[in-house]
């Protein structure tokens, strides 16, 4: 999808092949919620991990986050904020 760019070579003929039904199963995912009308906030995490909690993350409207890695609870912990304080309705965003 649009954020494919990010991906090495190798990464993108993983998602090409391998997971290929996955990641139409995706796209799919995101062309209903983005089809409902909502102001639902799409968010796409860089590589997660099973990490303590850091306290900090960053996000980007833009697909531009490379590479990266970041644990399940700083993503959960932007989930809240963005949930409480609706700071991207209707976005997609990159969290790193």
């Amino acid at each position: 999808g649009e954020s494919g760019r990010q991906l090495s070579p190798a990464l993108r003929l993983l998602f090409a092949t391998v997971l290929r039904n996955v990641m139409a199963d995706h796209m799919a995912e995101e062309a209903l919620i983005r089809a409902a009308g909502v102001d639902a906030t799409i968010g796409r995490p860089v590589g997660l991990t099973d990490n303590p909690e850091r306290g900090s993350y960053r996000v980007r409207t833009e697909p531009e986050i490379r590479g990266g890695r970041i644990p399940r609870a700083d993503v959960a912990a932007f989930v809240v904020h963005e949930v409480a304080s609706r700071v991207y309705p209707g976005a997609t965003v990159a969290i790193a």
